[in-house]
């Protein structure tokens, strides 16, 4: 048996698939499609070869078994969660979907490119890079950081379902929001209070309902919302302290009571004292075009019918009849806005300024916990120091009330 050359000797050391060629060592395998390729391991020797070719491999493995694990893709985390959010968003009262649910279809709509990725190869770089376009784009960076958190919720929800792996949502929650004043993002105006003499000058100019609504807003630092949802029957009659009947609110039990707690559950109450209850006697009875009733117990005490109805009775023309129950904050706005058009004299103001006015008038007679307990807010809450505008008049306000 004749001796063997350095060629076949090499060929029988090379393992099957192995090949030199060119200078680098590749390996014959097949793709995803079933097609025979080579592949590259570089130029080194063959043992170097063999450790890449291995390494490939492991890694493939890992992915081939994260696939069989996770088997969802972005678009069908996309749509699940839509169908998820329309339980979530949905307004039992108006029987419709919310803004927040409107937000979503906005954040889906910028995502729709990625539908055919697997959630586990929408990568840190993939959201790094969306949040880079969506900071050029000239939008507002408490829009850009709310789409971001929203990607996140979306994924925390898949991982809840299967549709996602703990790495990958692991992985995008470490990408950070917007700080302030960072990128190209605009900066939202700070809401300010509105003074006692512009929202005096504002109330004659609007109609009667929405004025007294407002009213009740100055006296008692509720949201719109909170005052416009009032109906008879959430009053709690009879309380007494110091000789004044006081009526109270717990808005866990009104009609949206499950929206009315904070982020700690705290519960949420109003008092109406004698001024308030004054305006609220006004609307126990319906006073309609052509008769006076009472009103019902469970019926809403502003209503955009009565509107209709001043302006009825003052001759002017109306162009289309409301069809909701209640007066809500778009209407609220509507009507300022409306004001506004007509009056260029007076200063523009929006309803959820008037409880930065009375957050900042607690804060220098009551502290920032007297302030707290009004609004609504959780005990030692950072909201409430958003609530209270520190400038140069109210900073010698409270130096006089100091001494």
């Amino acid at each position: 048996m004749g001796r063997k050359s350095r060629a076949q000797l090499a060929k029988e050391n090379t393992p099957k698939g192995f090949k030199l060629i060119g200078g680098t060592w590749k390996v014959r395998t097949r793709t995803e499609e079933g097609k025979r390729t080579w592949r590259g391991l570089g130029s080194g020797n063959l043992d170097e070869a063999k450790q890449t070719w291995a390494s490939i491999q492991a890694e493939e493995a890992s992915q081939k078994a994260l696939r069989a694990l996770v088997k969802g893709t972005v678009g069908e985390l996309l749509d699940g969660y839509l169908e998820h959010a329309k339980v979530k968003y949905f307004d039992q009262h108006t029987q419709k979907l919310t803004s927040s649910f409107m937000r979503l279809r906005t954040l889906v709509d910028r995502l729709e490119k990625y539908r055919t990725l697997q959630t586990h190869e929408f990568t840190t770089e993939i959201l790094w890079s969306l949040l880079g376009q969506w900071d050029t784009q000239g939008l507002h960076r408490k829009t850009v950081n709310g789409w971001l958190s929203l990607t996140k919720q979306i994924f925390r929800w898949g991982l809840m379902r299967g549709l996602v792996s703990v790495g990958t949502y692991t992985a995008i929650s470490t990408v950070h929001p917007l700080e302030f004043k960072e990128g190209h993002s605009l900066e939202s105006e700070p809401v300010e209070p509105v003074s006692d003499e512009i929202i005096n000058a504002t109330l004659p100019h609007l109609p009667t309902v929405v004025a007294d609504a407002i009213r009740l807003q100055r006296i008692t630092g509720a949201r719109p919302g909170e005052i416009l949802q009032l109906r008879p029957c959430d009053f709690q009659k009879g309380h007494v302290q110091d000789g004044v009947e006081y009526w109270v609110v717990d808005y866990a039990k009104t009609k949206d009571g499950h929206k009315n707690r904070n982020k700690k559950g705290c519960a949420r109450y109003i008092a109406f004292g004698p001024e308030a209850q004054a305006i609220l006697k006004k609307y126990e009875v319906v006073r309609e075009p052509k008769n006076t009733r009472p009103r019902r117990h469970d019926e809403f005490l502003f209503t955009p019918r009565e509107i209709l109805y001043e302006r009825l009775a003052k001759g002017e023309a109306i162009r289309c009849y409301p069809h909701r129950n209640r007066l809500d904050g778009n209407g609220l706005r509507w009507h300022l806005n409306a004001a506004f058009a007509k009056n260029p004299s007076l200063p523009h103001w929006a309803p959820n300024q008037v409880r930065h006015t009375v957050a900042t008038a607690l804060a220098l007679t009551h502290g920032c916990d007297g302030e707290a307990r009004v609004l609504g807010h959780a005990p030692g809450s950072t909201a409430t120091r958003r609530y209270i505008e520190i400038g140069a008049e109210n900073a010698v306000r409270a130096a006089t009330l100091l001494g």
